[in-house]
């Protein structure tokens, strides 16, 4: 007969070998890697291809030994990495079977400062090959520090080292940063939209465009030295320094539909006789004109001050015979509306194309 201490004894015994037995037979986690073009967005599944059996074919003779269909286990809602092949993952068990856990190693996770949290796109040249360094374009990261090194005041950034990032709202609103058009561009959902064009290849001078809904438009063109207010074709301001816009070098143009421009361009003395002669006849006999009429008016006011500071106006016969002796002596006698009208007649050159100033 056993005594208690051997009774015990075997009992702890054979605890420990029940204990075993069922671990040896009970599911556990095997890693391997994910077979390529196997992952399947609809269930986000992939086929696992195990460690121990890579070199392994299947019973058609070209297939590797996998578990197909293996669902993958995210950190958290509405975050999902879809793996392209050749991603170290581990078999977990659970009681609806094995899923897929992806464990990270120094070729396909960033090196990240404690504290911080970096979410970072492979770029496609590294994501479908194993044990490869991986190199990363698009991201975000949340830093320690904020616009300081050190300042521990914390950061945002979005986009890494991306070639295309947009902020994007309901409504429509974007913002797109775009490396390979070299332009940051904003957009509102009603379609107003400003553009800046930083140099390329094509266009080796930068721009900057501002257009609304109903059309207006400012463009300031590096390529040109110009800027441009147009508010509908045709109809538009110009302020051109190599006259590639309007033709005027160094002017500052009125343009409307008809044709027609109003310009400040060069000086008059520095214009083109035989190019500009009419503009400048038409200018310098529009200036004669008016200081002709300017010394007529003048010298009906020197006339009638004269006549009222020597005894008043006249009146009567004495009025009659001054007039008819102003008259026969080629002196013009304007009435005094006349002469009012005389002295507001002044005009402004007509200069058909450019206004000239001297």
């Amino acid at each position: 007969m056993l005594t208690d201490a051997a009774a015990a004894g075997d009992l702890a015994y054979h605890i420990q070998q029940q204990v075993r037995e069922a671990a040896e037979y009970a599911p556990h986690s095997v890693e391997g890697w994910i077979v390529g073009s196997s992952y399947k967005t609809g269930d986000a599944s992939a086929e696992l291809l195990f460690g121990a059996t890579y070199p392994i074919l299947g019973d058609d003779g070209d297939a590797y030994i996998n578990y197909t269909s293996l669902p993958l286990i995210t950190t958290q809602p509405g975050d999902l990495y879809g793996p392209t092949g050749l991603e170290h993952t581990i078999a977990i068990p659970t009681e609806s079977g094995y899923a897929l856990f992806y464990k990270h190693g120094p070729y396909d996770t960033p090196s990240v400062p404690p504290g911080e949290r970096w979410i970072l796109h492979k770029n496609t040249a590294t994501q479908a090959q194993a044990d490869t360094q991986a190199t990363w374009d698009a991201g975000a990261q949340w830093t320690n520090d904020g616009p300081t090194s050190g300042d521990g005041l914390g950061g945002s950034h979005l986009g890494y080292q991306g070639a295309y990032t947009t902020n994007v709202t309901n409504s429509g609103h974007i913002i797109a940063l775009n490396d390979t058009a070299q332009t940051i561009s904003a957009t509102t959902a009603a379609g107003h939209t400003y553009v800046f064009q930083d140099p390329t290849p094509i266009a080796p001078q930068g721009s900057v465009i501002l257009t609304t809904i109903g059309g207006l438009k400012s463009v300031f063109d590096d390529a040109t030295q110009s800027i441009q207010h147009i508010a509908v074709p045709g109809l538009s301001m110009v302020v051109d320094s190599l006259g590639e816009v309007s033709g005027l070098p160094n002017s500052i143009s009125h343009v409307v539909p008809t044709g027609g421009l109003v310009g400040l361009g060069e000086l008059a003395g520095s214009l083109s006789v035989t190019a500009n002669a009419a503009t400048r006849f038409s200018d310098l006999s529009d200036a004669m004109t008016n200081q002709i009429t300017q010394m007529i008016g003048n010298s009906h006011i020197q006339l009638l001050t004269a006549i009222v500071t020597a005894g008043g106006l006249p009146t009567g016969a004495s009025a009659t015979a001054l007039l008819a002796t102003l008259a026969s002596s080629g002196f013009p006698i304007p009435s005094f509306f006349t002469l009012l009208s005389s002295l507001s007649g002044i005009t402004i050159p007509a200069c058909s194309q450019t206004v000239l100033i001297k």
